[in-house]
């Protein structure tokens, strides 16, 4: 006895076997995923009113979600027209009876290719049989086109898993727009590799360049899977990155050495306050531990204290005050209220922030070692507001990087810091810049930060750019060394030649 063409549940592999039990029972096959199917139209009571317009979206783009091949998602487009807006909002469950010369003629494809794509929403508990006495489809609707009796393709189960699967989409939506981001963030870094190590080549500086270029391409060779594969690599992009630029640094220093200025002579305070303000010098604390003040950040002035961590480097004079790391990385505070209050709170807080963000004992207990409790807090802080902001994806990964940094003098907080500011505050900087005149004379104290020889900075210096207050106090000491006036005509040329050839720890 043949069966009804409804009746055939073949797959395109291993299918002969099943096809002839079927054949000699006359019942349909019956798997797992059938009968789960099964059971998702057997739940629908009418109590889930959804209209059509939703049902097919979410049916379309949890199909997507699942995987499923196009023509398998074209094939629910073939049902939802057998399916009228009332089929949704009565207690009858949505039921549709084409036949399959139908279905496959609105496909263009073979009535046995479109019953492997049926069977496929099936097995993806989106539809369901519903069989009458001689699987023939069939229905019957009253005078207002509401669905009296039918036998055929069940859409119910859409209906029962509508929450489930809208979350299923709610997901998958997620997780690309998350893909899309780390493939976004992964160009930025691969390029940004790529450019140090070409301005190696361009400049002729010496080291491992040739190592380095096998890793880059190595991991541009990479292809990962998933999302979580996606931010492991990133995570290894931005360790390559600061590792090439550690190198430039140190190469560029070993072929350019000081001549202009003394390496031992120490920067003059950075400003973070209203260019009409300024902060003491501070007393000294060293990155190994606490200063001769006697305790991290103590000071007696009623202004935020301004702490020096001195580096490896000689000429690499650090200073980082309190207001500086609280309004550049204000993550540090959500994480921990109350941490930015003081310096004692912020050293305080710093096992707290490094718990929050699944932060290791070891390689916390490992940066403290390293850089000392107040340089390893404030790398830290940094860590955390990159990682609020998404840059970066693996905050272990990342302060482990920092302190290896620390560990050859090549760590340089304070841009990090400034660069972070620079990005919450720009807008503000912007608006203020442009109501304010051209300078005449260059400043003989006080921040730049507000004024239009932080563009001159900005635009003349090789990049990376750097701390415009850093600058601003080099060539102070600079002009007073070549007996030049701050106020001389002509001076700011002769601040964007200064500019042009300015390299970090060169004057």
């Amino acid at each position: 006895m043949a069966l009804p063409e409804t009746s055939v549940h073949g797959r395109r592999t291993n299918s002969a076997a099943p096809l002839r039990a079927a054949s000699r029972t006359g019942l349909r096959s019956v798997t797992p995923e059938t009968l789960a199917a099964t059971r998702y139209a057997r739940q629908y009571d009418g109590a889930v009113r959804i209209t059509r317009t939703a049902a097919l979206r979410v049916s379309k783009l949890a199909a997507a979600a699942m995987g499923l091949k196009s023509a398998k998602i074209a094939m629910i487009d073939q049902l939802f027209a057998c399916s009228k807006p009332a089929d949704w909002q009565g207690v009858a469950p949505p039921i549709v009876w084409p036949s399959n010369a139908r279905l496959a003629r609105g496909m263009g494809v073979s009535v046995s290719t479109m019953k492997h794509h049926l069977n496929g929403l099936v097995r993806a508990g989106l539809v369901a049989y519903r069989d009458g006495s001689t699987y023939q489809r069939s229905g019957r609707r009253d005078a207002d086109g509401n669905i009296v009796e039918a036998a055929g393709i069940d859409l119910s189960p859409i209906a029962v898993r509508f929450e489930e699967l809208t979350a299923l989409v709610d997901e998958a939506e997620l997780a690309a727009k998350q893909a899309q981001q780390l493939a976004h963030r992964r160009t930025v870094l691969r390029k940004q590799v790529k450019a140090v190590i070409d301005a190696a080549a361009r400049d002729g500086l010496s080291g491992a360049w040739p190592s380095l270029t096998e890793r880059l391409e190595a991991m541009n060779a990479m292809r990962a899977s998933d999302n979580i594969a996606r931010s492991e690599l990133i995570g290894g992009y931005e360790v390559l990155l600061l590792e090439v630029e550690a190198a430039y640094d140190m190469a560029y220093r070993e072929a350019n050495p000081v001549s202009a200025v003394s390496k031992n002579d120490p920067l003059t305070s950075l400003q973070t306050s209203e260019p009409d303000s300024g902060n003491p010098p501070p007393t000294g604390v060293s990155a190994r531990g606490i200063g001769r003040t006697g305790s991290f950040g103590a000071s007696n002035d009623a202004r935020p204290p301004v702490l020096p961590f001195k580096i490896s480097v000689p000429s690499d004079l650090q200073r980082i005050s309190l207001e500086l790391v609280a309004r550049a990385c204000p993550s540090y505070g959500h994480m921990a209220p109350g941490a930015l209050a003081s310096w004692k709170t912020f050293k305080q807080a710093a096992p707290e922030v490094a718990a929050a963000l699944e932060i290791d004992r070891e390689t916390w207990d490992r940066s403290v070692a390293t850089l000392g409790w107040e340089l390893a807090a404030t790398a830290l802080a940094v860590t955390s507001e990159k990682a609020r902001s998404g840059k970066v994806f693996r905050p272990t990964a990342y302060l482990r990087s920092l302190a290896r940094r620390g560990e050859h003098g090549e760590l340089h907080l304070s841009r990090s810091l400034f660069g972070l500011l620079e990005t919450r505050i720009a807008p503000d900087i912007r608006a203020a810049r442009a109501d304010l005149p051209a300078a005449e004379a260059f400043p003989e104290t006080g921040s730049i930060y507000f004024t239009n020889w932080a563009e001159k900075v900005r635009r003349h210096a090789p990049g990376p750019t750097p701390d415009v207050d850093l600058v601003a106090d080099a060539f102070r000491r600079w002009a007073r060394s070549k007996d030049i006036r701050l106020d001389a005509p002509g001076i700011d040329k002769v601040m964007i030649g200064f500019c042009r050839k300015w390299r970090f720890g060169t004057f």
